[in-house]
């Protein structure tokens, strides 16, 4: 009978345990990977979904953006609609002879379009406006020449301070169109004081308003 050889069971024991160890070792290792792999998936969809948050509120932000746009050009509309509206009150109101003999009738008036005017346009606030037509009455004189010397138009001409503006500054005027700053007044003082030219003293003495105005940069 063979001796129990104790040195090589001890080793045989110690084999036993690294590979438990190993074994062991291994497991946790994997067992970390598949741990990691899930949080990592995890932060993915996390990820994913803040994306598709995103995407949706971009998207509301552009309807919001078209809705907006929509209305302004409606807006556009309504002022084209009332320029045109203006137009055809004063062409009525000189059809009928309610005009002064000095006025100057242009052939045509260039209203303007804000739309196409957009980029030359700088916003200059909104202005108290006054209504004025060239009669010796008003003007102090029948000439129907304007301040700077040229030839007053009605529904173009508009009466502004030369202290603040230089005389011949184009302006764009919502409601009204293009207008062109050529004369002066008494009582036009001030930045944001304009008075409008009109065919008749009946239109002229139809009181205040107010109105948002643009400098056209490149007139």
């Amino acid at each position: 009978m063979k001796k129990f050889n104790t040195l090589k069971f001890v080793q045989y024991l110690v084999v036993i345990g690294i590979i438990l160890n190993g074994s062991c070792f291994f497991y946790d290792l994997n067992k970390q990977h598949i741990k990691e792999k899930s949080r990592l998936q995890e932060k993915h969809k996390e990820e994913i979904e803040e994306l598709k948050e995103e995407r949706e509120a971009y998207v509301q932000e552009l309807i919001q953006k078209e809705e907006v746009l929509d209305k302004y050009q409606n807006k556009l509309n309504d002022v084209s609609i009332e320029c045109a509206n203006l137009e055809n009150t004063i062409k009525d109101l000189a059809s009928v002879g309610k005009k002064p003999q000095n006025y100057r009738e242009s052939e045509k008036v260039d209203r303007g379009s804000f739309e196409r005017l957009y980029d030359d346009l700088e916003y200059v606030g909104e202005w108290l406006g006054t209504y004025y037509a060239p009669t010796k009455e008003e003007c102090g004189n029948n000439k129907g020449l304007t301040a700077s010397g040229k030839p007053v138009i009605a529904g173009h001409t508009i009466a502004i301070d030369k202290h603040y503006w230089k005389l011949g500054t184009m302006f764009y005027l919502e409601g009204y169109g293009i207008c062109e700053g050529i004369d002066t007044g008494g009582a036009i003082k001030g930045r944001n004081r304009l008075d409008y030219c009109v065919f008749s003293s009946e239109i002229s003495h139809s009181g205040s308003f107010k109105v948002k105005v643009w400098l056209i940069k490149n007139k």
